[in-house]
């Protein structure tokens, strides 16, 4: 790989640009696919246990990352990234897709239950139909108000106003999810069945340097370094 690493970078031919850079994003993709997820999945059946695991931002393909996983795990406000876990647990056939729900609303103790309900709909609406919220740090008795908190937010603890009617959202939440979980699903393929056409989505979350050299040329949008690769074999 040394010998290359120019052309990851891509700052060596067109052609040398292209194809060190598709091998490498197909290598690290399996190696985090097979060598990781897989056999992480693997060890824990064998202990009888199930894993979960938030796939985007993996250098990988993410419904492939989520397919591998027993309860595929989300989180944030992008509609299609939500739909990426739950898509893949509805077409493999798994029962539940996980939200990390409520991280970011505001900013900590300003978050209203409203604010908190509107998330959650947001994962609903995006095919979860199990919640969790993010988060509930830790903290003594004994320790001075606040108490400790940790990044995130929206603090679910006593110390938050909103904490004495937390329960009407949460009886919400669990008819909602209820509902989802014991409902069948209904879906349409878009994916060709036969003929010479064969449509393949992936992940490839590549440098911006990488990307003006990758071969495929994605056209769609992009954030930071993350870009959603739409390939056609």
């Amino acid at each position: 790989m040394r010998q290359h690493l120019p052309a990851l970078f891509g700052k060596a031919g067109a052609e040398g640009n292209q194809r060190v850079l598709t091998d490498y994003c197909a290598t690290i993709a399996g190696l985090l696919l097979e060598n990781y997820t897989q056999a992480r999945a693997a060890w824990a059946h064998g202990h009888g246990a199930r894993i979960r695991n938030q796939a985007h931002g993996s250098p990988a393909n993410s419904l492939d990352l989520y397919a591998a996983t027993d309860i595929p795990e989300t989180a944030g406000e992008n509609l299609t990234r939500i739909k990426f876990a739950s898509s893949a647990a509805h077409v493999t056939g798994k029962p539940l897709t996980l939200a990390e729900t409520a991280t970011w609303e505001n900013d900590h103790f300003l978050p209203t239950l409203s604010d908190v309900k509107k998330a959650v709909d947001r994962m609903l609406l995006g095919g979860v139909n199990r919640v969790f919220y993010h988060g509930t740090a830790y903290s003594p008795l004994a320790a001075a108000w606040p108490g400790w908190l940790f990044c995130a937010v929206v603090e679910f603890s006593p110390q938050n106003p909103l904490w004495q009617d937390f329960s009407q959202l949460n009886r919400y939440a669990v008819r909602c999810q209820s509902f989802l979980q014991a409902g069948q699903r209904r879906y349409r393929s878009t994916m060709p069945t036969s003929g010479r056409a064969r449509y393949c989505c992936s992940i490839l979350m590549v440098s911006s340097a990488a990307l003006r050299a990758c071969p495929l040329r994605p056209p769609v949008s992009c954030c930071s370094s993350r870009v959603l690769v739409m390939t056609l074999f």
